[in-house]
Formats: structure tokens, sequence, C-alpha cells
């Protein structure tokens, strides 16, 4: 695969709370794996010797990175390429039992990797292996254990969603399984990887099974390793990657070889030498516990979850020339976040301020004490973000995850009070005129900011495709505080009395909807604010008002 900078790529999240999230999702990621398929976190190596057998070759091609060390004469060394048997070695040395298993966190070097947006010198995965019985050597127990990771994978995907809502990728709500023949039998004129690529597109995210063997066309789908896997009880868990066009793979794993797939797999791959080595032996003995276990990539899953276009994004790694850092993508990624700190975050702080204008206006009008001021203040501002986030169930509101609109609201509530207490005048019956003027231009802006915003968030939840939704959730956010405003100040809401006032927020996300498949999402958000501003401010000054059921003839 060829470097990829994708179209109009935004990672919504600076580089600091990158590395913020990164660091949330592997602590949380690993405690919920442990928790859900009862491994124990073990420390590891991250070399071995090569005369113990316990390195794995993966495809037979790579190369390991290998050393001397003066203590061990003699003896070569090599960094790891995956601990699968070492794994199974320690759930022998330390007495597991069937049911229970181990994670670690890997750390290996591949130095033949060839390098593009999703490929790494660098490896780093969570290793797990779990104890079974004989009898638990099936497919069922095979697909059983997808599901579970799968399961794992999807509530991380909601615990991100919670943290960092602007940034996270939302997931199919299921996986499908098929084997690699299907596979070839479904497109048998394309390349393996073509395979993948179109199968998971449909369907989202794929279990591809059993990899290694020679298939039907006389070729195997992947290479394997003879020595770990089974080749009838293994497969690959892979995502459908929309900025890269592709699919993602998060894990490779499977029930382990026992005794007669160990022959028949190290026959078929002409390694039959390895039956001397010292974990050969043992397994050919009956020595070492029926196991099943894989690899979770933990910068694929960063990558995965906060859906960025290159793993540099989310690992400190090597690249060749121009792509040092973080990798080619970052070209313009400072840039995209000066400039664009982006346009969501704008909006909303604009949202933010206009609309706590207008509640404390409201307030300084109703006589309010300073705590009066800036509840009213601070309730209009996140008022309806909250209604919004609760209905999505971001729970807690990004309010609380995200205080920076609170303070934001609370700080313009306190220069507005400060203001009024030092211009008394202001409160004198001919500055009632100005008030109204402020009072429609503080409510028009927060009400075109929050509606765009509130669609936004309704579609980084997932919901972009459910129109009506979308905009009933844009509306709401940019209603809701004026109503929770007008009944803390006792006063009829002014979304149902006044001057198109919600029916200029149905208007603009309306047209939100419309242009988002036409322009950028920036775009799109400017100009549906603008018509509702627009709108706002014309209904106002020639007094354009639905109908009531009321009316005289004389007015």
């Amino acid at each position: 695969m060829e470097l990829i900078i994708p179209k109009d790529y935004d990672p919504r999240l600076s580089i600091r709370e990158t590395q913020d999230a990164i660091k949330y999702i592997r602590d949380t990621f690993q405690k919920e794996m442990g928790r859900e398929m009862h491994l124990e976190r073990i420390s590891a190596p991250l070399f071995v010797e090569k005369s113990s057998g316990l390195n794995d070759n993966l495809n037979g091609t790579e190369r390991p990175v290998s050393f001397d060390m003066l203590g061990l004469p003699g003896e070569t060394l090599e960094v790891v390429h995956s601990l699968a048997k070492w794994k199974r070695m320690a759930l022998k040395k330390y007495g597991f039992k069937p049911g229970e298993g181990l994670y670690t966190n890997m750390n290996a070097i591949r130095r033949d990797e060839e390098l593009d947006n999703l490929h790494s010198c660098y490896v780093d995965q969570w290793d797990w292996e779990r104890v079974i019985t004989k009898e638990q050597r099936t497919l069922d127990t095979l697909k059983d254990t997808v599901r579970e990771i799968f399961k794992i994978i999807k509530h991380m995907q909601h615990e991100v969603w919670y943290k960092y809502p602007e940034a996270v990728k939302h997931l199919p709500k299921d996986i499908y399984f098929i084997t690699s023949q299907e596979l070839e039998d479904l497109y048998p004129d394309n390349t393996p990887k073509e395979r993948e690529n179109l199968i998971t597109r449909e369907h989202g995210c794929v279990f591809l099974m059993q990899i290694g063997d020679k298939l039907a066309g006389g070729k195997p789908h992947d290479g394997r390793a003879p020595d770990y896997d089974d080749w009838k009880l293994n497969g690959d868990i892979l995502f459908w990657f929309e900025h890269l066009q592709c699919a993602l793979e998060i894990s490779s794993m499977g029930i382990r070889v026992d005794e007669a797939a160990l022959e028949y797999q190290l026959k078929k791959a002409g390694c039959e030498d390895r039956r001397s080595l010292p974990y050969h032996k043992m397994l050919l003995n009956g020595e070492l516990p029926y196991t099943i276990g894989g690899g979770i990539g933990q910068s694929r899953l960063c990558m995965l979850l906060l859906d960025r276009a290159h793993i540099g994004e989310v690992q400190a790694s090597i690249w060749p020339q121009g792509e040092q850092d973080l990798s080619a993508v970052a070209i313009g990624w400072e840039r995209i976040m000066e400039s664009n700190i982006s346009i969501f975050f704008i909006i909303e702080i604009i949202g933010t301020v206009a609309f706590a204008s207008s509640g404390a206006l409201v307030a300084i009008k109703q006589r309010l004490d300073l705590l009066g001021v800036v509840v009213l203040g601070v309730t209009t501002a996140v008022g309806g973000g909250m209604l919004r986030d609760i209905l999505l169930g971001i729970v807690p509101p990004s309010l609380f995850m995200n205080p920076v609109y609170v303070y934001t609201a609370f700080l313009t509530a306190m220069v507005l009070f400060i203001l009024v207490w030092l211009n008394q005048q202001i409160l004198e019956s001919r500055y009632i005129s100005a008030y109204e003027k402020m009072m429609n231009l503080f409510d028009a802006i927060g009400l075109g900011a929050f509606t765009v915003t509130g669609i936004n968030t309704a579609g980084t939840a997932g919901y972009g495709e459910y129109h009506f939704l979308s905009i009933f959730l844009g509306v709401l956010t940019g209603v809701g505080g004026g109503i929770l405003r007008d009944m803390l100040a006792g006063q009829s809401p002014y979304i149902l009395r006044k001057h198109v006032y919600a029916s200029a927020s149905i208007a603009g996300a309306v047209c939100y909807v419309c242009l988002n498949g036409w322009l950028s999402r920036d775009a799109s958000m400017i100009l549906s604010a603008i018509l509702v501003v627009l709108i706002r401010l014309l209904a106002t000054k020639y007094d354009w008002n639905l109908p009531t059921a009321y009316h005289t003839k004389n007015k």
C-alpha cells in the first residue's frame, strides 16, 4: 500500500489530546479484556534464545533482530516477533487451569516490514492466551471467543465516545464469519487482499477463518507459521477502514496446534527439523496445555477507535525521510489545528458566549442577584447540549467531562453582571430598546451556532444517517437552553411566542442536512448557522410570526 493522505482529513484532537486518548484506550481496554476474558496480566520477555525455538517466524520470511550477549557466549538472542509459543509455556509454568489465561504487553521490532499507513517496524500489542480442554478445540469455541473480543472492542467504542465524542469512529453492530476458502469461491478472480477489502467493506467487520493451508486455487490465503495456530481453527479480525478504503486487521488469533496438527503442519511447511527443538518436543509429548490465543494491536486499536489515517499518529516509531514525526499525514496537522481549532469548537464557543449573554440579560432584567445571573447564563449556554447528550446516551454529558463551555458561560455572565453593576443607567427605561436588540442578536447567534453543532454531534455519535433524529437533536440543542432559561425566569418560553424562533432553527437544521452531502462539514455548518441568524434577525425586523388561533380584525 502506498502512503495515503485522505482529502480534507481532520484528526479532530490535538497532539496532546491524542496522547491522553491513547493512554485512556490502552488502560481501559486491557482492564476490560482481563475482566471479561478471565486473563491475568504478567510480564513477558523482549527477547528469547534462538535455540529455544520460542520465537515465531510469522510468515516464514521475516528476519528477527538478533544479537549476542557477553554473559551467554555462543548463544544468539532474538527480539521476539510474537509470544504465541512463549505464552503457552508460561501457562504450563504458572499452573493455569482450563478457563484461566494471561495477557501481556508485547513489544517487538519487525525489520522487514513494508512501511505505510498501517504498518510500522515497531509492534505493540496485547498478547493473550487461555487454557482450554481438548474437547474445546472446535470452531464453536473459536467463534465464541471472537465474539467476546468484538464485544469488548464495541464497548471500548462507547467508552471513547463518552470521553471524546467528536473523535470516535463508530463500528458495525456485529461481526461476520467466513472461511478463506469461501472467500476465494466468492471472489475467485481477485487477490487475497482484494478479497479481504471486498468482504469487509460489505459487512463492516469480518472474522476471516482458516488461514495458512493451501486453498483450492493452489495457494494459501496468507502465510502462517506451522507451529502455533491450527490452520483449521484460526483467523483474523478485520474492520472496514473508510479513510484508507481497505480492511484493517486488528487481531490475528486461533486455537493452537495439538500434537496431530503440529505434525501435519510441520510436514506441509517443510519444517520437520523443528521437531527437535525443546518447545516442539514438549508439545509432541503432550506436556503443554491446549490453548487459544492471539494478539490485539494496541496502536491499531487506537487508530481504529480514534479514526486516524496513519499509525504514526498514535505511535512513536521511525519512518522514512519525509514521513518523520507523526508520518506524512502530519503534513498540515498543526496547520489544521491552528487554522481550524476547529471550526466546530469556534462555533460552539460563539454560541456559548451568545446564549450565556442572553441568559444573563434575562436574569438582570428580572433583578436577580449574582447567583441568579450566573445560573441563568450557564443554564442557557449548556442546557440544550446537556439535553442532547442525555438523549444520545452520552452520560455524564460532555459539559461535565469538558467544562470549558461552563467556564466560558460563567465568565460571560460575570462580565455582563459587572458591566451593569458599574453602569446602573443601563437599567433605565430608555435602554429597554437596546436591551431587546442585544437580546435578539445574542439569541440569534446562539441559536444558529448550537443548531448546527447539535446536528454535528448526532453525526459523530453515529446517527448521521437518521435525518429526522439529527434535525430534532439540532433544534433541541438550539432551543433547549432558552426553554430552561425562560422556565427558571418564570416567563412564557420565547420559542413559542416570538419571531419565528424554533422555525428558524428547523430551517437551519434542514439546510445543514441537505448541504452536508454536497459541501464539506465546515462549510455546511457555517452556511446553515448564517441562515438561522438571518431568519431570526429578519423576523425581528419585519415582525414575522407564525399565525395563532386567536386574532382580531382591528389592531
